[in-house]
């Protein structure tokens, strides 16, 4: 079975930095895993940022939801993606086989 990944920001905290007015300090997302059967299963995260090195500094309003998560995607490395993923799969397994909640059999 295959899954397929889906990106979203779901805020943007921004702050000024030296001259670059509404600089994206911290950004607040979601990663959606999609199975074939139609489970989904979220994780959400938050990566900071910082202006203050940065060579092409790109005003708050013209950000584009694609460009901030390449943002996120480029900041985290192979483990963590690993991590985030295996996570998500293991929250399509526990959506598949939720656990249930009974009685102790000695009060019964």
């Amino acid at each position: 079975m295959s899954t397929t990944y889906v990106w979203e920001i779901t805020n943007l905290e921004t702050r000024t930095e030296g001259s670059n007015t509404d600089s994206v300090t911290l950004v607040h997302w979601n990663k959606i895993a999609i199975a074939d059967d139609g489970v989904r299963s979220r994780f959400c995260g938050a990566t900071p940022f910082t202006s203050l090195h940065t060579t092409s500094f790109t005003a708050y309003t013209e950000l584009t939801e694609s460009q901030v998560i390449e943002w996120v995607q480029a900041s985290m490395d192979e483990a963590q993606e690993r991590y985030v993923n295996e996570l998500l799969e293991e929250g399509l397994e526990a959506e598949r086989n939720p656990q249930v909640m009974k009685a102790n059999p000695w009060d019964l």
